[in-house]
Order: structure tokens, then sequence, then C-alpha cells
């Protein structure tokens, strides 16, 4: 009955490195268990059972995420070297001070005439700091009514 056992468990070791080789092909679980002839359940049961088995799944699908985001990351350069204006534009918005859409942070103004222009730059950084959050005005058309 030991030997058994043990023949099992092996069995078991095997199936869980064959699903974890194929998940670092095929990050979908759904994927990688029918390409291991494994079921959903049994997947779920061995990520909450086994703690080495777990670190090796996050392991691999995080080496997967990596690698799609650095062809992620050459496509858009690709386009922004290719003239794209989205491509160029996303860059911008993520990888530049002057075309972010996020606040603006530990600003200090030095105003020689300060109460005359403190709400006047007050008001401009209130407006900037709001742009891209703000839901664009809807014009209203205007309807002929007789």
């Amino acid at each position: 009955m030991h030997k058994e056992s043990l023949k099992i468990k092996d069995r078991i070791k095997k199936e869980k490195q064959k699903f974890v080789e194929i998940l670092e092909q095929f990050p979908i679980i759904q994927v990688a268990c029918i390409k291991a002839w494994i079921s959903r359940p049994t997947y779920y049961r061995w990520y909450n059972e086994d703690e080495k088995f777990v670190l090796q799944v996050d392991k691999a699908i995080a080496i997967w995420k990596e690698s799609i985001n650095d062809v992620a990351e050459s496509n858009i350069i690709s386009g922004v070297k290719e003239k794209d204006i989205k491509s160029t534009m996303f860059w911008l918005n993520n990888n530049h001070k002057n075309y972010s859409n996020r606040p603006i942070q530990n600003t200090s103004i030095h105003i020689t005439d300060s109460k005359k222009h403190a709400k006047t730059i007050e008001t401009i950084l209130k407006s900037y700091n709001k742009r891209g959050n703000e839901k664009p005005k809807r014009k209203r058309s205007k309807t002929n009514s007789k």
C-alpha cells in the first residue's frame, strides 16, 4: 500500500510540473487545464493545498506578463517611431510631465503682489488639476418646435 501511495504522489507531482510548464506558454488557467488534461477543480485544489505549486503558478504567470509588457512597450515605441499619433500621445501622457493629465503636486509660487495674483493663480492651478477628470460638456441641439 505504501508503494502505491508514493506512485500517486509522484504522478501528481509530474502532473503539477507539466501544468506549470504549459502555463508558462499559455497563462490562462482554463487553457492550461485543458492542455494538461486536468480539471479546474483539481487545479484549484492543488492551488489551495500546495504552497510550492502556488509559487510556481504565480511565477509562471508573472514571467509571461512581463514578456507581454515588453512586447506592448515595443509596439508603442514602434508606433511613435512611425509617427502614429495614438502611440505618441500615449507615450507622452505616461512618460512626460508636460503632457501628463496628473495633478500638479508640490508646487510653490512666489508672488510679489500676492493678494492680487494669488486668487488668479489658485484658480488656474485648480482648473489645471481638474483637467482630464471632468466630463465634456454636452452641446444642446436647437430643435425647431412648431
